[in-house]
């Protein structure tokens, strides 16, 4: 069946978890698939669906910082994306040589820009599951804190190597800060 990447950001479980979903039904079609998850997340959450998923703890991105469930810390998540975009290089270049060791068939990413950009450089095609992407979170708090553009641009930018982009048909909702609105 071939061998699949997935980078998951480990902000929060919601990204973990539509993965783990992914990876059950990827093991019920196809039970040789050799499997890799790079995430923050706890590696247990992962390897409880089967031990053939093999984890590996990476900084692969931010996500966003939170005050508590419901409220992000747009100052701290700043200077966190500020203090990851500064190592972007050395981010890249770690997961390119990891991913050369490795020589996975694809790359499936919720959806860290560096899951993707590394792919492009190294010439595996790579697929996006998210219900939605950096450049749809990021450029609203660009354009109103002038802070947010450089980080937007690297990560909006590297996000855009995606091959193959899984995008929901119906737009969803942002208030006034560009956050998530949740359905009810």
């Amino acid at each position: 069946m071939g061998s699949f990447f997935f980078y998951v950001t480990g902000h929060g479980f919601g990204h973990a978890s539509r993965i783990a979903a992914v990876l059950r039904a990827l093991l019920r079609q196809s039970p040789e698939a050799s499997i890799h998850v790079r995430t923050q997340a706890p590696s247990w959450f992962f390897q409880e669906i089967s031990e053939k998923i093999e984890c590996s703890t990476a900084s692969i991105d931010v996500g966003m910082m939170q005050k508590d469930a419901f409220n992000i810390d747009f100052e701290a998540s700043l200077l966190a994306h500020e203090a990851f975009c500064a190592e972007w290089d050395s981010h890249l270049h770690r997961e390119l040589r990891f991913l050369e060791q490795k020589k996975p068939d694809l790359i499936i990413g919720d959806v860290p820009a560096l899951a993707f950009a590394a792919a492009h450089e190294v010439g595996i095609p790579s697929l996006a599951i998210a219900n939605f992407s950096w450049d749809w979170i990021l450029e609203p708090y660009a354009e109103r804190d002038a802070r947010w553009q450089p980080i937007a641009e690297i990560l909006v930018g590297r996000a855009r190597a995606i091959e193959l982009p899984v995008r929901r048909r119906e737009p969803l909702l942002v208030n006034d800060y560009g956050e998530l609105i949740p359905r009810r």
